[in-house]
C-alpha cells in the first residue's frame, strides 16, 4: 500500500517516468510505481524531495467535489461594472486555491478562466461552466454583491463526476500525480543502483 510505502520511505528521487509508471530512487532501493487511473501530473526525472500521499488535499477538490454550472440572470452591464465583476470573480475564485491555483492542470488552476465572460455584458446565460459547486456558491455570493442574480444547473459535470474510488495525491517534492491508485514494487536494492 502506497501510504505505508511512503511512512517507510519519507524521501526519493525520480530516476526515469513513462506514461503508466516511474521509478523511485530512495536512499536504499529503487521503486517502480504504477499509476492507476492517472489524471493530472507534473514529473520530472531527476526531481526529487519529500513523499507525501493524500487522499484529502486542496490539490484534489477539483477532481472529487460534485460539479455544477453558474447562470446569472440580471439587467445588461456597463462595461466597467463587468469587468469590476470579473476581476473580483478571479480575485475569489484564485483566493479558494490559494498556493495551488496554478499548480495542477484540471483542478484548480483553469476555474476562473471557465467564466464566460462575453455573457456579463448581456446580463444573462452561463457564467461559469463545470466547477465544483462550493466554488460556484463563492461566485454567486460574489455576484451578489454586485446585484446579479444567479442559479445553480446542479448536475453532476460527466467529465469530472465523483467517482466511486475517489482520486488520490502524490507528492514527491515539486513533482505530483493525481490518479485513482498507486501500485508499488521494488526494482532493486542499493547495490544495484
Amino acid at each position: 500500500m502506497i501510504s505505508q510505502f511512503v511512512e517507510h520511505y519519507p524521501i526519493g528521487r525520480i530516476r526515469y517516468t513513462q506514461t503508466s509508471f516511474l521509478e523511485l530512487e530512495t536512499a536504499t532501493e529503487v521503486h517502480r510505481i504504477n499509476l492507476v487511473g492517472k489524471f493530472s501530473w507534473s514529473l520530472k526525472r531527476g526531481t526529487g524531495g519529500p513523499l507525501a500521499y493524500h487522499t484529502e488535499h486542496p490539490l484534489l477538490w477539483g477532481f472529487n467535489a460534485p460539479h455544477t454550472c453558474l447562470y446569472m440572470n440580471a439587467r445588461p452591464m456597463q462595461a466597467v461594472d463587468a469587468t469590476e465583476l470579473l476581476l473580483e470573480l478571479e480575485q475569489e475564485l484564485n483566493g479558494l486555491a490559494g498556493e495551488w491555483c496554478d499548480r495542477v492542470r484540471g483542478s484548480w488552476h483553469p476555474w476562473w478562466r471557465r467564466i464566460a465572460a462575453y455573457n456579463l455584458m448581456g446580463g444573462q446565460g452561463l457564467l461559469l461552466d463545470t466547477v465544483p459547486i462550493f466554488a460556484a456558491e463563492a461566485a454567486s455570493r460574489v455576484c451578489a454583491r454586485h446585484g446579479v442574480a444567479t442559479y445553480l444547473y446542479p448536475h453532476i459535470s460527466q467529465r469530472l463526476a465523483p467517482r466511486p474510488e475517489p482520486y488520490v495525491l502524490l507528492l514527491l517534492g515539486p513533482s505530483y500525480v493525481v490518479a485513482q491508485d498507486f501500485v508499488v514494487s521494488t526494482l532493486c536494492g542499493a547495490w544495484a543502483k
